[in-house]
């Protein structure tokens, strides 16, 4: 039997059979017409890249194409890899310095505000946890 390379830059294998060309095409994005691997797999959820892994390393076990069956786990792994790097780079929280404006804050707050403030500056509440911790909730707890 004679055997047919099917190649789209950079990958390509040798196929032998009509049903290996067949899904080597269709694997590259030949046939039908798609795009390459590495685009389609950069474009993908994490469920969506499940399903192409189990779909293809099924076809390239049953046609006994060991070397398609790693090249396809190792996409898998490869694009699995950066899908986890996004999503955990997408959950780190970066504190965020929020200064109201004059406008923003009450005018009943105001009095409060320089009250601590004095009292901060006095050095009252410097060192006094528990008077800080009073001082906020009686800031926060009062009604607008």
């Amino acid at each position: 039997m004679s055997s047919t390379y099917i190649s789209r830059f950079p990958y390509g294998w040798f196929a032998v059979t009509d049903q290996e060309k067949k899904q080597l095409k269709d694997f590259l994005g030949i046939f039908p017409a798609g795009a390459d691997i590495d685009t389609y797999l950069s474009g993908l959820t994490q469920k969506k890249l499940d399903d192409w892994n189990d779909y293809w390393v099924d076809i390239w076990n049953g046609l006994g194409r060991k070397d398609l069956r790693k090249f396809t786990r190792d996409k898998f792994d490869e694009y699995s890899k950066k899908l986890k790097a996004e999503v955990k780079k997408k959950e780190e929280v970066k504190p965020v310095k929020v200064k109201p404006s004059v406008a923003e804050i009450p005018s009943n707050y105001t009095g409060k505000l320089k009250e601590m403030c004095t009292a901060l500056r006095n050095g009252i509440i410097s060192k006094n946890a528990g008077a800080i911790r009073s001082a906020v909730k009686a800031l926060l707890t009062t009604e607008v």
